[in-house]
């Protein structure tokens, strides 16, 4: 979430992350700082967690419309629908990745 409040609300900011990350050089301290955009989130009585449910949106949308269809295109349906989690797994590591070096590039781990 955080990732998504700095690519649109402060695109210079994820640029120089961004660069940072690309050339392998310390990750530059940046406004506003991931406990900045937590404590905005407090203040305002907002909390972003895990999901209960281990689906999105687009994953439920291809289970119906597998549900809808038979053999072959059935099988196409469930085949998108593996590339599609195979992309969020993907996202989801990069961004723990970013995370992790983050921490260490400011010596917090």
């Amino acid at each position: 979430m955080y990732q998504h409040f700095l690519e649109d609300c402060f695109p210079e900011s994820w640029a120089l992350l961004q660069d940072a990350i690309r050339t392998g050089a310390k990750l530059p301290k940046i406004y506003p700082s991931l406990r900045r955009f937590t404590q905005v989130l407090k203040n305002y009585n907002i909390s972003i967690k895990e999901p209960k449910k281990d689906y999105c949106g687009t994953c439920k949308a291809y289970d119906v419309d597998a549900d809808n269809k038979t053999g072959k295109q059935r099988d196409l349906v469930l085949e998108e629908k593996v590339q599609h989690k195979r992309f969020a797994w993907d996202t989801r590591e990069t961004f723990t990745g970013w995370k992790k070096g983050a921490r260490r590039s400011h010596g917090l781990d």
